[in-house]
């Protein structure tokens, strides 16, 4: 979006904010170039979450722990959030039936709540086996601020030590939000996520429903009345009409009264502790606490129950607190801390010594006989309806006759009611509160008419259904049963996209059922929006497999393996390195994939035709039918034969099988022609690249042999290598694709051209097919999005066929700083080529991310020292952004310091100071280079560029860094190694690194 121009960005800020939308808007962005296959899903989804108003309903009219949490204990298990009756009460099948809502809630419920230890031993085991380990812990570490240090590398972590890891390691990740995202990302919701087709839907209509016999039910209050299906009528007889005038008038008596609840007094203390010690101070004296409005979250009933009795005064009157368990039953707790059933205990008959807290869930029917000098504190909490708070304050049975109320009103109830408060009415009254809960009953009741209305027009619907199915006194459903279903799974643009068509369609359902009943109760809550997103989200869904099925999932049978073998041709080739024209005894590297699923995205027949696999490297398997999908059996890259020319430029390169490199060896090293190499694709950013073949090599060569840019290109891409170890060879990858030609930091022509690069050709199904190939057949469905193959999430082009346009998701310089590829006259002074600029501003960003990683301390100034070692060529527009694209690397500056030096065009990276940085903080430049840019300490870090320091005399001394540096994994101290060439003689840089290094005697290598 920020390569968008001003009108497309607030086009599409209407689309994503707007619920009802005109045709012009929706044009505005649909027929815009943005609007493409691979970004209108996420446009339609920040709708449907802003607009639609999912994250309205999450955050406005759910709370966790009271409308929605985890539920360890549920049978069938699940991991994802599920409906609360109230706190901590969940319910025992309902599920959220919208995608959108179970996502929002189930992270939420476990940012909030964290893991558990089991949850982050399955996190490490899953991390461990991954191909990207150390840069993902990296990831977390930077996440979790009080980690020890000896635990902020992957390979201090034994997962063996169970005591060690629940003691000193998980307490400091559990609610660490990369730890928490990396779970729900790989454990969470792959394994619980799913969607069924159709759905047969059931309410309570179809219980009311009109029968020969007829249907009562009861209740003890009316203000849901509303919500009967229209067969149902409330029978409200003459003497029990006064009844809910009756309540209000006990309520408005004198005795009742408002508190408003105190703010914890100290960051250890609790609102839950908080509120108990205000309520054991009221006056007069609070014996009851009925939380209605969910306001203890902190404590469950028990520890409630011993946390009061602790405050309260150790008095005759003050023995036991009265409490529901988590199985309702109720039960006493004494000051002995002694727990039993209440109806078998001493304080049976004993209530007048008694305190009693009821939680939410149980301040409706629980029945307890209280003394009349009782007086009890009542929470008020977000969407308490005057249905509820009374059934709560009738808790007190004999509520106006002795006994009274005190309404504990938090900041947030409270911030409500103020504007109904005038200037006349300094303090909140009775008469406040009642008045803010019958608003909340008349906010719920215009927010659940919309379910009543769809359940009852769904119920409408199958009524007339089963009427067709009734001739002739029978009823045949036959193939008419699948009208009974209804759709369940939707697709984005089905679900949140704006169109006319569901907005008709909805209207007709609404008017034109024969339903107008239904219709005139909407019209009377001002609604007839049935296809709001809000009201999806309101549905939960009950789940009844039917026992009586069992289902048997028929698995493929065993594949036979294949016979291997040798080819002449091959032998031949080995031994006189030249190819047989036409032989079937190799083929071209990709034409192995043409049985593979991402063969159906591209011919691969087009595809370069330059490195070669053996007919033993392809046969793996005896195919057991005619057309079968080989993805799950491809070979990875191991062993490669070459041939190359007297300058040592490899012309052919064939792939093998290791059962043809174990045969062909003895051969192979008595060869003249050729040589076997062995490879490995770099799949993790710790492991140099293998592209040149120098890993190993048989026999050994005088002239080192290279692959030319072409045949490295192809190897990287069919062995599914996941990074690039230049900008050069990113850019053959991306010329071999399709998607650029070069970078010459040049606006294209065209007043529509929002992307920086100079786009050849966008050939979608070739990235089609390599994103398919490397994630499901070479990565086993995983996700390539934090490695370099994220360069394959392009864009479609447009629907004009424009092939100009292309959108990058992609870690490179073009694609992070694109603006620096636009001409700007604030830095036509600066002689810098933009993508050197881009390129050198990109290691300084993995440059400042790797040192918040390894930085320890504060960022106070005089906490720093003068380290001129991390200098880039920046211009001031750039120095200016440096804090947007830090934040869109995901780099913590918190405790980093950045400088501009405008003469000569530099910013200059300053880290705090730690117990690592104090020993690389020396004159050698290389060594504090160390500390700031290796990736996880300990590690390799390849200088390959002449630097200048200053010594302590002044003087600018050049050295070249020949090999580089490590680090043990044990102590950095002694085991620091050093290979540069300097310009003192060896025996006065081995003394001058025993300074910079104490204790580094006998480690120095000069």
């Amino acid at each position: 979006m920020a390569t968008q121009t001003k009108g497309v960005r607030d086009a599409v800020f209407v689309y994503i904010s707007k619920p009802n939308l005109t045709t012009e808007e929706i044009n505005s962005v649909e027929g815009s170039r943005l609007w493409s296959a691979s970004t209108k899903n996420t446009v339609l989804l920040l709708r449907g979450l802003i607009a639609l108003q999912v994250l309205a309903f999450v955050f406005c009219q759910k709370r966790w722990r009271v409308d929605y949490g985890l539920d360890p204990n549920r049978d069938p298990s699940t991991r994802l959030a599920v409906p609360f009756r109230a706190k901590d009460n969940p319910t025992a099948r309902a599920e959220f039936s919208h995608p959108d809502v179970i996502i929002t809630l189930t992270s939420l419920s476990y940012y909030y709540e964290g893991l558990t230890d089991d949850d982050l031993f399955l996190n490490f085991n899953h991390l461990v086996s991954s191909d990207q380990a150390d840069m993902e812990y990296c990831v977390w570490v930077a996440d979790s601020n009080f980690l020890p240090p000896a635990f902020r590398q992957l390979s201090g972590i034994n997962l063996e030590d169970r005591p060690q890891c629940i003691e000193q390691v998980f307490p400091c990740l559990k609610y660490a939000k990369a730890v928490v995202d990396y779970f729900l990302e790989h454990i969470v919701f792959p394994r619980e996520l799913k969607e069924f087709p159709d759905k047969l839907s059931a309410s309570g209509w179809d219980l009311g429903e009109e029968k020969p016999e007829p249907t009562t039910g009861f209740s003890g209050t009316n203000d849901s009345r509303a919500f009967l299906p229209l067969t149902v009528s409330q029978l409200n007889e003459g003497e029990q009409q006064h009844t809910n005038a009756l309540v209000l008038e006990y309520l408005l008596q004198d005795e009742n009264s408002v508190a408003l609840t105190q703010k914890p007094k100290t960051a250890r203390q609790s609102e839950a502790e908080a509120l108990l010690e205000m309520v054991t101070q009221l006056k007069p004296p609070v014996r009851v606490i009925l939380d209605v409005g969910a306001q203890i979250l902190e404590l469950d009933n028990l520890e409630v129950a011993r946390r009061w009795l602790q405050m309260m005064d150790d008095t005759e009157d003050t023995q036991a607190v009265i409490f529901c368990d988590e199985n309702d039953q109720t039960c006493v707790v004494d000051r002995q801390d002694r727990v039993e059933m209440f109806l078998t205990s001493p304080f049976a008959n004993k209530t007048d010594v008694c305190l009693v807290f009821l939680d939410e869930a149980h301040t409706r029917g629980t029945d307890l006989k209280l003394p009349l000098t009782y007086r009890a504190a009542v929470t008020l909490g977000a969407n308490l309806t005057k249905d509820r708070l009374v059934q709560a304050c009738m808790r007190m049975r004999k509520l106006g006759k002795g006994q009274s109320v005190i309404f504990c009103v938090p900041e947030e109830i409270q911030q409500k009611i103020n504007p109904r408060l005038g200037a006349h009415k300094p303090t909140t009254t009775v008469v406040d509160i009642l008045e803010w809960a019958i608003s909340e009953t008349f906010s719920d009741l215009r927010r659940g008419i919309r379910l009543w209305a769809n359940q009852g027009q769904r119920q409408e619907r199958q009524k007339s259904l089963w009427a067709e199915a009734h001739v002739e006194g029978s009823t045949q459903l036959g193939e008419d049963a699948n009208r009974f279903l209804e759709v369940e799974a939707q697709t984005l643009e089905k679900r949140y996209r704006p169109t006319q068509q569901l907005v008709t369609e909805a209207s007709s359902s609404a008017f034109q059922s024969g339903i107008d009943a239904i219709t005139e109760r909407l019209l009377e809550f001002g609604s007839l929006d049935l296809g709001s997103s809000t009201f999806q989200e309101e549905q939960e869904r009950e789940l009844s497999p039917e026992v009586e099925q069992e289902r048997q999932i028929q698995r493929p049978p065993p594949a036979d393996p294949a016979v291997h073998s040798v080819h002449l041709d091959i032998r031949r080739f080995v031994s006189q390195g030249v190819l047989t024209a036409g032989s079937k005894a190799y083929m071209p590297a990709f034409m192995a994939l043409a049985d593979t699923s991402a063969a159906q995205h591209f011919d691969v027949r087009n595809l370069p035709q330059g490195f070669l696999v053996t007919a033993d490297f392809v046969r793996t398997i005896v195919p057991f039918r005619n057309s079968y999908l080989s993805d799950l059996f491809q070979r990875s890259v191991q062993w490669i034969l070459t041939s190359a020319s007297d300058t040592g430029v490899i012309e052919i390169a064939i792939i093998i099988s290791p059962y043809e490199a174990h045969e062909l060896l003895p051969e192979i090293r008595l060869s003249k022609r050729v040589s076997l190499h062995l490879y490995a694709p770099r799949l993790n950013m710790g492991l140099r690249p293998l592209d040149s073949l120098d890993l190993y090599t048989v026999p050994h060569r005088a002239v080192i042999r290279s692959l030319s840019r072409r045949l490295t290109t192809e190897l990287s891409l069919f062995s599914g290598q996941l990074y690039v170890d230049s900008l050069e060879e990113y850019a053959n990858i991306c010329e071999f694709l399709g998607l650029s030609r070069e970078f010459d930091g040049n606006e294209s022509n065209g007043s529509d051209q929002t992307s920086s690069w100079d786009i050849d050709v966008v050939n979608e199904a070739l990235v089609q097919f390599m994103k398919v190939f490397m994630t499901k057949i070479r990565r086993n469905c995983e996700s390539i999005d934090k490695t370099h193959g994220k360069a394959l999430h392009v864009t479609d082009n447009d629907e004009n066929g424009d092939s100009s346009y292309c959108t990058h998701s992609l870690c490179t310089p073009p694609d992070l700083f694109p603006d620096l590829y636009h001409n700007s006259d604030e830095d036509s002074d600066m002689e810098s080529n933009p993508a050197e600029e881009a390129h050198g501003l990109a290691q300084l960003l993995e440059a400042a991310r790797r040192a918040s990683v390894c930085s320890g301390g504060s960022m106070d100034h005089e906490e720093h020292k003068e380290l001129d070692c991390l200098s880039f060529p920046l211009s001031p527009r750039s120095f200016g952004k440096l804090g947007l694209y830090l934040d869109s690397y995901n780099v913590d500056h918190s405790r980093l310091r950045f400088e501009y030096y405008p003469d000569c065009h530099q910013a200059r990276l300053k880290i705090a100071v730690s117990a690592f940085h104090e020993i690389m903080a020396t004159g050698m430049q290389s060594l504090v280079e160390a500390a700031a840019t290796q990736h996880v300490a300990p590690m390799l870090y390849r200088a390959n560029a002449a630097h200048q320091i200053r010594s302590e005399n002044g003087h600018i001394t050049p050295y070249y860094a020949d090999r580089g540096w490590s680090c043990s994994e044990v102590d950095i101290r002694p085991c620091l190694v050093l290979e540069v060439g300097y310009s003192q003689t060896p025996k006065d840089l081995t003394h001058k690194a025993e300074e910079y290094i104490p204790g580094s005697s006998g480690s120095v290598c000069a």
